[in-house]
């Protein structure tokens, strides 16, 4: 680890060890605690140094060093509020590990209950003063006001794939879910595809509004009319529903890619075909998110892999240069997908 790194990182495990003490405990000695730091003497006491200019410790002569007060606040502390734990499992656990190379401290906290369950939350971590935030905003609650008073507290903050309501001025880190759809049916396009569907049947309506849109713009790029009869959205009933799923019996006349907006809907959609004895031979089929459930299928699917590794840790950079970069402008990342099949038999096509 470079040098430059050990002395924050040094007065943060101390702010953490403090944290869980009362005023009036005593510290180990200088000796333990360079040990158990991995570092020199020297380095140690400038840390006890500005914590004692804090007014955190207090030093008495033949007694050690005395917790004063605890801080209200672990300052390199970061917290990753989720409304969607499992969905960014992967994405939170890279988030955590680039976060401790950096020096800080990351919990991961679930968004959870409802809109009075996640002021409170929100309020709570509020009062904790982390040194930032990286919050995924649960789309069932986009507009708590805890988001404006967040956006008002000073505090650093990272919004993942989309802005609350009412929060204009923040950094955001998103998924190119528009643009993961409008390059796949370019793709299919290229590989010999020109009539596409649109299926959705699980998916969270901002989500269907950006993949929808992604959708058109690849349709548009290709030159190729959108069939109303061939788009199923997650709004449609469930007479829609089974007229779309009919039109696959015509071979000569049916769609020939069915484009679906989460990998979820395309195993849904295929589960569909098979119930009804419909053959699914022919068919260019596609998803997005690269979920698990996918190679269990017979069929390949092509999918949007959203690379959650690579985003946990771009979010984990992005917050830390926002920490210890206050005048740093708001940012807007957008994360390129990448493609691949869920099994061997569709082959792949490059970022």
């Amino acid at each position: 680890m470079p040098r430059r790194n050990i002395f924050p990182r040094l007065k943060g495990e101390l702010e953490n060890r403090i944290h869980q003490l009362s005023p009036g405990d005593m510290l180990p000695g200088e000796n333990a605690l360079a040990a158990e730091f991995g570092v020199s003497r020297p380095t140690l006491r400038r840390a006890l140094a500005e914590l004692e200019q804090e007014g955190v410790i207090g030093r008495r002569n033949g007694v050690g060093t005395v917790v004063r007060a605890v801080p209200g606040a672990i300052r390199r502390e970061i917290p990753f509020v989720c409304g969607s734990i499992d969905f960014f499992s992967l994405a939170m656990e890279h988030f955590c590990r680039r976060a401790v190379e950096l020096n800080y401290f990351p919990m991961v906290i679930p968004l959870t209950g409802g809109t009075v369950a996640q002021e409170r939350l929100m309020e709570g971590i509020l009062e904790r003063r982390p040194a930032g935030i990286v919050i995924y905003p649960d789309p069932e609650h986009p507009g708590l006001a805890a988001f404006r008073e967040l956006e008002q507290s000073g505090i650093p903050t990272l919004y993942l794939v989309r802005l609350p309501e009412g929060v204009r001025d923040a950094s955001l880190l998103e998924f190119g879910n528009a643009a993961a759809l409008s390059r796949i049916v370019q793709e299919l396009y290229r590989r010999g595809c020109r009539r596409f569907a649109l299926y959705g049947d699980d998916v969270h309506p901002a989500a269907a509004a950006e993949r929808e849109a992604g959708f058109r713009l690849g349709m548009k790029r290709c030159r190729l009319a959108i069939r109303p009869e061939f788009c199923c959205l997650p709004e449609a009933s469930r007479e829609q529903r089974d007229a779309f799923c009919e039109l696959f019996r015509n071979r000569e006349e049916r769609p020939d890619a069915v484009c679906c907006m989460n990998d979820q809907s395309a195993a849904n959609f295929l589960t569909e075909l098979r119930r009804r004895g419909i053959s699914s031979d022919g068919l260019a089929i596609s998803g997005v998110d690269n979920l698990p459930l996918l190679r269990l299928l017979p069929e390949a699917v092509l999918t949007a892999d959203l690379r959650q590794p690579e985003f946990g840790r771009k979010a984990a950079e992005m917050i830390v240069s926002r920490i210890e970069n206050p005048a740093l402008e708001f940012q807007h990342v957008k994360f390129r997908a990448r493609f691949l099949s869920s099994n061997s038999l569709a082959g792949t096509f490059p970022a």
